[in-house]
């Protein structure tokens, strides 16, 4: 018993010398991200506030009128997943999927793009990549998986 309890140590210690520096990178990038967004959004206002605030009781652009927009500019094939403003100021979120990657920001009164980012673009969004994926797609997500598995 003794002998096996040795073996499984040794497994165990070389197992996570050998990937444990996987679970550290994620876990430390994770920690500058929880900074990272805040700070984000406080250097770069004009992706994440709307140009204009809509006033007490305007209604905003209809949603079916973003997508229509979008999809003229992307084409059929691309899929959006939006995420509506949290607060009176902020930008609706388009999330594109197709021949192009990012996030399109809108102001949500106007229904005029205030800018765009590409899903690799910034420091946030490449910290984001290397944190959920190790910067390697769908791949880097199985690694993750395996490393915090074993």
């Amino acid at each position: 018993m003794q002998r096996l309890r040795q073996i499984w140590l040794r497994i165990h210690r070389w197992a996570a010398l050998g990937i444990g520096w996987v679970l550290i990178l994620s876990g430390l990038t994770g920690c500058v991200l929880v900074a990272a967004k805040p700070l984000d959004r406080w250097m770069h206002p004009a992706l994440f506030r709307a140009h204009t605030v809509a006033e007490e009781g305007a209604k905003p652009v209809p949603l079916a009128k973003v997508l229509k927009h979008v999809r003229t500019e992307f084409g059929a094939k691309a899929s959006f997943t939006l995420r509506p403003p949290r607060q009176a100021d902020d930008t609706l979120w388009v999330l594109v999927r197709g021949p192009w990657n990012g996030t399109v920001y809108i102001d949500p009164a106007t229904g005029l793009a205030q800018g765009r980012r590409g899903e690799s673009q910034g420091f946030t969004n490449a910290l984001f990549k290397l944190h959920s994926a190790l910067w390697l797609q769908e791949t880097g997500k199985a690694v993750l998986a395996w490393v915090a598995l074993v």
